[in-house]
Order: C-alpha cells, then sequence, then structure tokens
C-alpha cells in the first residue's frame, strides 16, 4: 500500500489547474487519476502530472490515484 505522504496534489485550494506529484522515486501511476464528486462519482479522468478544472463547480472534491503500490485519495477544495 502507497503512503499518502507519497503523493503530492497541489495548489490547494486550486482554480485552474491541478497538479499531481510523486514525491518517492519507486511509486508510478499505473491508470488514469479520476476526480471524484462528494457523491463518488467520477467526473474527470486523466493521465500524467496535470489537469484543467477551471470548469468544476467551486467545492469539495477527491482525486483517486492509482499506483504501482496501490491507491491513494487526496482530498482538494476547487475555488
Amino acid at each position: 500500500q502507497v503512503a499518502s505522504g507519497s503523493v503530492a496534489i497541489y495548489p490547494n485550494p486550486a482554480n485552474e489547474i491541478l497538479n499531481v506529484q510523486v514525491l518517492n522515486s519507486e511509486i508510478s501511476f499505473i491508470q488514469p487519476h479520476e476526480i471524484l464528486d462528494l457523491n463518488g462519482r467520477s467526473i474527470i479522468q486523466f493521465h500524467g502530472t496535470k489537469t484543467q478544472i477551471s470548469h468544476l463547480p467551486t467545492g469539495l472534491y477527491a482525486l483517486r490515484i492509482h499506483t504501482n503500490y496501490g491507491m491513494v485519495v487526496k482530498k482538494f477544495i476547487k475555488q
């Protein structure tokens, strides 16, 4: 299982772009990341280290990150 501190998202709160950063060189992304609404519905899927979120309504979201060590969920605020 991957430690939550091994992956960072920024800025938080975010307005336009959300960045994902791996803080451990042994970790790699294996599936698209998913942004979830408060009901757990996947509303955005993306590959790589950043995505555009300017079109999302203001509120609280979760980012589900799939890695070679397991899954991490990070919460963020869209302003």
